[in-house]
């Protein structure tokens, strides 16, 4: 909503009755809540409002400072005396250090704090991602394709700016072979430090023969070859995402393990599936098929590319919700994660033939000819990294 809207609908504020003036507040909440932060999922916005005498309390949190001066500035200007109890996040209790990287693997991110709450995302070692609130020995996060998830703390290491600008400025390397073991020492049968998946972000610390000393986030150390591992600068400054090489790799998880929530080579959902692929070519997607909708350029079967995302959904109440993402492969072959990673055929005569049971294909985007549009973000031109 603009801001002829809100100056039209506040300006009979005044005549109203305490109940009729607390319900239009809340449209103005509602209002910019509907502007700033659309999707929960990747902006905080909880805003709330109590009418105690000649005040209205505005009560609740968000990450958007900007949402916040909207709010307050619009009710304001047209003579609303509020009272602002709303925290913008991160908590002061944080102190500097609202900056985190991930020190394990491939972390866990849950909609609640609790292990046993919906595993919602996650993130591979070396990812940035801000710290917006702490509960307990959990952490409310955000990571750079803008998510919002709750992780432990042995998930994620605390840094403050001046640590994150050490970081951005280290010799970092990221792992690209499938999967491997960091280790004590420079030869492949000594202790593990950690697993490692593709993708994963270290600073290298040193080089012994044909292993790199790499470094975690919290300072331990181990031995990966040195074959196994590309600069990280001059990675993210040269990887192209290629059409014929996303489906190269692509193939390489067939047959990987589905879970809700994965985003890593051990086991995806069906967008973790795409999500992995892209950032291995430098290219941050939105986290779930819901949001990877939504940008990018349309396109049909009729013209569509070796690497385009193809949506499936069903009919809602406000029309196709999308439920289902895959990769175009070509001549109607797609590749997806349902159940396991499997290669599948939109042709009906063939065996693999994939239908979607809960409704029908909503659309295909081409996300390649839209790198550094909204939701489909380089690595290199991420300011987090």
């Amino acid at each position: 909503m603009n801001k002829i809207w809100y100056i039209l609908l506040l300006a009979f504020l005044a005549a109203c009755s305490s109940p009729a003036e607390q319900e239009n507040v809340q449209k103005v909440i509602s209002s910019v809540q509907e502007k700033y932060a659309p999707d929960h999922r990747e902006a905080l916005f909880q805003v709330t409002s109590e009418k105690r005498g000649d005040e209205v309390i505005l009560k609740g949190e968000t990450n958007l400072p900007d949402a916040k001066f909207e709010l307050m500035n619009t009710l304001g200007d047209n003579g609303v005396k509020t009272v602002d109890s709303i925290e913008v996040l991160p908590q002061k209790q944080l102190g500097d250090r609202n900056w985190a990287l991930v020190n394990l693997s491939v972390a866990n991110i849950r909609s609640n704090p609790r292990h046993s709450a919906e595993l919602a995302t996650q993130a591979l070692l070396g990812t940035p991602v801000r710290v917006l609130k702490k509960h307990h020995g959990w952490y409310y996060i955000q990571t750079p394709d803008n998510y919002l998830g709750w992780v432990d703390s042995w998930g994620i290491h605390r840094e403050n700016e001046a640590g994150m600008n050490q970081w951005r400025n280290a010799k970092r390397v990221i792992f690209t072979a499938d999967y491997g073991l960091i280790r004590t020492q420079p030869d492949a049968t000594s202790q593990p430090v950690s697993d490692v998946v593709m993708g994963c972000i270290l600073e290298q610390t040193a080089t012994n023969g044909k292993y790199a000393e790499v470094s975690f986030p919290d300072g331990r150390k181990g031995y990966l070859p040195q074959s196994e591992l590309r600069n990280f600068t001059e990675w993210e400054n040269n990887v192209k995402p290629d059409r014929a090489a996303i489906c190269k790799l692509a193939h390489l998880f067939v047959g990987r393990p589905y879970l809700w929530g994965g985003t890593s080579p051990k086991a995806m959902d069906c967008s973790g599936f795409v999500k992995t692929v892209y950032f291995n070519f430098g290219i941050i997607l939105a986290r779930d098929a819901s949001l990877m909708v939504r940008h990018g350029k349309p396109v049909t079967l009729k013209n569509a590319k070796p690497g385009d995302l193809l949506f499936f959904g069903y009919h809602g109440k406000n029309g196709p919700r999308v439920t289902h993402t895959g990769l175009y492969l070509g001549e109607m072959n797609i590749e997806h994660s349902a159940g396991r990673v499997r290669l599948s055929s939109l042709d009906s005569t063939k065996s693999n033939y994939f239908t979607y049971a809960p409704g029908y294909m909503v659309g295909m985007r081409d996300v390649i000819d839209s790198i550094d549009t909204k939701g489909i973000v380089s690595v290199k031109n991420h300011p987090w990294y």
